[in-house]
This record gives C-alpha cells, sequence and structure tokens, in this order.
C-alpha cells in the first residue's frame, strides 16, 4: 500500500489521524493492521484480537481516489468533466473506495455517496462493517451505547470461539492415534483418560489457545482449523 512512487499514503478516515500525516508504505497487510491497531491500544486484548479477524482482505490494491464527495465532481452539460483533488490518491486497499463513499459529511454530501455507492459497480459490505467497527472501538474506553455492545460482542465471540475449539477437540480425540491422553490445563485438570504415548495439552491464555503435543507419532486433529498436531510442537489457534 502506498502513493505514488512509493510515498507514503494520506487519509485522515482509513487512519483516523489528521488528513496531513503520513502513513506507510505498507508492505504486507501485517504491517497494515500493526499501523492500525495503534489506534487501540487500549482496547482488551481479546477484543483486539477478534476485531483483527474481522479486517477484509486488502489485496488487491488499487488506485484509489479516496475523496469523491459531491464538491470534487465536475459537470458540464451532464456529464462528468473532471474530478478534482487527487493529492492523497493512492494504492490503498481494494475495499476502501467503496468504504470511503459510505462516509457522508453532511446531507447533500450524503445523499451524494448514496448515488455513488449505486454507481461504483460493486459494494464490501464486510470491510464497510469492520470500518464501521474500528471507528466505533477506538474510542475506548469512551464508548457510547453502540461502542458499548460492540466491545461486548467481540469478547462474546472470543469466548464462544474458545468453547467451539474446545468442544471440536473433544469430539474429535478418539479419532487421534491410539493409545493417546488428553488434558485441559485451562483451569483444574480435567482429562479423557487414555493411555498416554502420546499427550494433548490444551490451554487457554489470555491471547490465545495453546496446544502442545508430545508423543511418537504424527497426527492431525479433524475439524479444528489450523491445527497441525506434531510430535513436541505448539501452535497458536486463531480460528475455528
Amino acid at each position: 500500500m502506498q502513493s505514488l512512487n512509493h510515498r507514503p499514503l494520506y487519509s485522515g478516515w482509513l487512519f483516523l489521524r489528521e488528513p496531513l500525516t503520513p502513513h506507510g508504505p505498507f508492505t504486507s497487510e501485517t504491517e497494515f493492521w500493526d499501523f492500525l491497531s495503534l489506534k487501540l491500544t487500549k482496547l482488551p486484548k481479546d477484543a483486539l484480537a477478534r476485531l483483527r479477524t474481522r479486517l477484509p482482505t486488502s489485496a488487491p490494491y488499487t488506485c484509489t481516489h479516496g475523496d469523491l464527495t459531491f464538491c470534487n465532481i465536475i459537470v458540464k452539460d451532464g456529464n462528468l468533466a473532471g474530478i478534482l483533488d487527487w493529492e492523497n490518491a493512492g494504492y490503498f486497499p481494494v475495499w476502501w473506495e467503496y468504504v470511503a463513499a459510505t462516509i457522508g459529511l453532511d446531507k447533500e454530501d450524503a445523499e451524494w455517496k448514496a448515488l455513488l455507492q449505486g454507481k461504483l459497480g460493486y459494494d464490501y459490505l464486510e470491510a464497510k462493517n469492520f470500518w464501521g467497527d474500528f471507528y466505533s472501538i477506538h474510542f475506548y474506553p469512551d464508548l457510547d451505547e453502540s461502542g458499548q455492545q460492540l466491545l461486548e460482542t467481540l469478547l462474546e465471540d472470543r469466548s464462544y470461539f474458545c468453547v467451539r475449539l474446545q468442544l471440536n477437540i473433544e469430539r474429535n480425540i478418539r479419532q487421534l492415534p491410539s493409545p493417546c491422553m488428553y488434558i485441559d490445563v485451562t483451569s483444574s485438570p480435567s482429562h479423557i483418560s487414555l493411555p498416554h504415548q502420546l499427550l494433548i495439552v490444551y490451554m487457554k491464555t489470555e491471547n490465545n489457545i495453546n496446544i502442545t503435543c508430545h508423543g511418537k507419532q504424527e497426527t492431525s486433529l479433524p475439524h479444528a482449523t489450523h491445527y497441525d498436531a506434531c510430535p513436541s510442537s505448539q501452535q497458536n489457534v486463531e480460528n475455528a
């Protein structure tokens, strides 16, 4: 993500900073998220991790005007004559032109943006929702009612994810090469008692779920996405 000639990007809306503040260039989506998350340093880590999973894919990076407000559109005799204000254009996430077109600065601009969205020929509603959530939650801890509801949803989603992953593990544990043992050490130890040539340890921490496998056999756990159980290796599972 960059402006022309590998220069920084400028967007007060996308980065929630002053419009004259440079950002990037960014060479990866991880760098992009790391920069966005600087506005969320006070947010609970579980909520931040869950919000990260909602970030839409940015590629292909697309030449974007980013400020198609009605006063930047020149019309002559009913036809488009020109577009002004290109100084902040650049290669942004593919969804940013659409999302920027949903931000109405006043009544007239909002009416124009509603028409513009229908003329773009595509929509990125998921990205629109993500940016709206990002904007709302960045005021934390001074959240309005909608921001507070969003925070509760993010935290509830994380809790639900943890429970769902654990159920996936327990449901499939007997499909692992036998004999094996499974132990949950998150709180008081509980386990499925099987002979333990293969030991699987499940521990939920503040930021992720750690699953450590010990044994002589390589195996995999069905229905637990991004989980490859290798001997004496640890995986951080972020998605179920």
